[in-house]
């Protein structure tokens, strides 16, 4: 009972209620240091710039934005000059967030369904954005209402079309939060459950082990973000 309780003290969010509107305080609190976090790293980082051999922040900076650079250049039939932007930004955001949850007392704003669900919407709206910026409304709609089988067979590929394209923000966001969440209620059963004197070791594993995961989950977020707006980019097939 005292494990479930400090777990559920601990995953549970101070809620505000505004214009009808329920928010989790605590959730927006952790975002708003994730920013400040991610701002205050990109100006010390630049501030330090050198053309030797870099520091850590600097190589770390220059390895990230070189993957994410031949990422979108590599996928993108079209380019777009602010997608690398975009999709950086989403990386570092999500990354910092992923890791503020290590911190003794914070929480991962990515542990919370609301923020990871805002994040896949975002990418989201830009596919659909491009879908139809490249392929025309016509040329977009013509997806879900076209099988090459038989208009007979049009509301399967209907059905079929939707469920693919509402999969895609819901599997970006699930899986953020799945990984997050669940790295969160470990750290909590190990502090609560293995005692004192083990405690330490077994923290400092799934620490590292769960700073490698915010890694992992940042990058396949973005790149599953840039795949998605490249997919919007190819034009339909005639048929």
């Amino acid at each position: 009972m005292a494990v479930d309780h400090g777990a559920a003290e601990h995953l549970s969010h101070t809620k505000i209620t505004l214009a009808g509107l329920t928010f989790h305080q605590d959730t927006m609190i952790m975002s708003g240091l994730a920013i400040v976090g991610l701002f205050l790293f990109i100006f010390v980082t630049t501030r330090r710039l050198t053309a030797g051999v870099p520091g850590g922040a600097q190589n770390f900076m220059e390895v990230v934005v070189e993957f994410i650079e031949n990422t979108v250049r590599e996928n993108l039939p079209v380019n777009i000059p602010w997608i690398t932007p975009l999709a950086l930004t989403l990386f570092l955001y999500i990354l910092f967030g992923n890791w503020l949850g290590e911190i003794p007392t914070l929480k991962s704003p990515t542990a919370d369904i609301n923020t990871t669900v805002a994040l896949a919407i975002i990418s989201f709206i830009i596919l659909v954005f491009y879908s139809i910026k490249f392929k025309g409304i016509k040329g977009y709609s013509a997806e879900f209402l076209f099988h090459p089988f038989g208009k007979w067979l049009i509301p399967v590929n209907l059905f079929m079309k939707v469920v693919e394209e509402v999969a895609k923000p819901a599997s970006l966001s699930l899986r953020l939060f799945g990984n997050m969440f669940a790295g969160e209620v470990m750290i909590i059963l190990i502090a609560m459950l293995i005692p004192w004197y083990f405690n330490w070791s077994a923290g400092v594993v799934w620490l590292g082990w769960h700073l490698f995961v915010g890694i992992i989950q940042a990058f396949v977020f973005t790149i599953l973000t840039v795949v998605y707006i490249a997919i919007a980019q190819q034009q339909m097939e005639e048929h």
